[in-house]
C-alpha cells in the first residue's frame, strides 16, 4: 500500500487527522450535550435543553464567553446548537466541553435523561411493585420482598444449604444496599 505524498498539504493532513483523533476522545452525552464537530479553533455542540429558551441560552453564552481563550460563542436557540471559536494555543476541545457542562443544568439533565430501555425497565419495576402491593394488601412492596429474599439467601448460604459458590460478603453488601435506601 502506497503512502500519500502531498508535498504542500502533508502538514495540513496530519493536523486534520490529529484533530479527528482528538475529536474521538471528547466526551459526548446523548440528548444532553453532544459534540457535533471539533477542529482546531472551532467546536460545535448540540444542547437540546437550550432550544427555544432565549434567557438560558444567553446565560450559557455569557458564562462560556468569560473563559480565557474563548473568542466567540454563538447560540442558535432554534436548533439548540452552540458554535464556539477559541484559541487552540490556550484551550483544548476537552476543556471547552468540560467548561460547557458547568454553564447550564447539565447534571440535572444527565440524571433525568434515560434511554428507552432504561425507561422500560423503570416502568416494569413500578408495575411489579404495584402488583405486589395490591396482592399483599399493602403489606409487602418490591424493595422489602427483595430484601427478604436476600436475607433468606444469606441464611441458607451460612447454614451450608446454598450453592457451592456462595459468597456471603456479596450477599451482605446487596442486603445492605437494599436496606440503606
Amino acid at each position: 500500500m502506497k503512502s500519500l505524498n502531498c508535498p504542500r498539504g502533508n502538514s495540513a493532513l496530519k493536523e486534520l487527522l490529529s484533530a479527528y483523533r482528538e475529536q474521538l476522545s471528547i466526551p459526548s452525552f446523548s440528548g444532553v450535550l453532544e459534540l457535533v464537530h471539533a477542529m482546531p479553533g472551532r467546536i460545535r455542540l448540540r444542547i437540546p435543553s437550550l432550544r427555544h429558551r432565549v434567557a438560558e441560552a444567553e446565560l450559557f453564552r455569557r458564562r462560556l464567553a468569560g473563559l480565557e481563550g474563548i473568542e466567540q460563542v454563538s447560540v442558535n436557540v432554534f436548533l439548540g446548537t452552540v458554535l464556539i471559536l477559541y484559541n487552540p494555543a490556550v484551550l483544548t476541545p476537552m476543556v471547552i466541553v468540560s467548561a460547557a457542562t458547568h454553564c447550564f443544568e447539565f447534571e440535572q439533565l444527565r440524571r433525568a435523561h434515560q434511554s428507552v430501555l432504561g425507561t422500560g425497565v423503570k416502568n416494569i419495576r413500578f408495575a411489579l411493585d404495584q402488583a405486589l402491593l395490591r396482592n399483599t394488601h399493602g403489606f409487602v412492596d418490591l424493595r422489602s420482598a427483595m430484601t427478604l429474599l436476600l436475607l433468606v439467601v444469606l441464611i441458607r448460604g451460612l447454614l451450608g444449604r446454598g450453592s457451592s459458590a456462595f459468597n456471603p460478603l456479596s450477599v451482605v453488601w446487596w442486603l445492605f444496599q437494599a436496606i440503606d435506601r
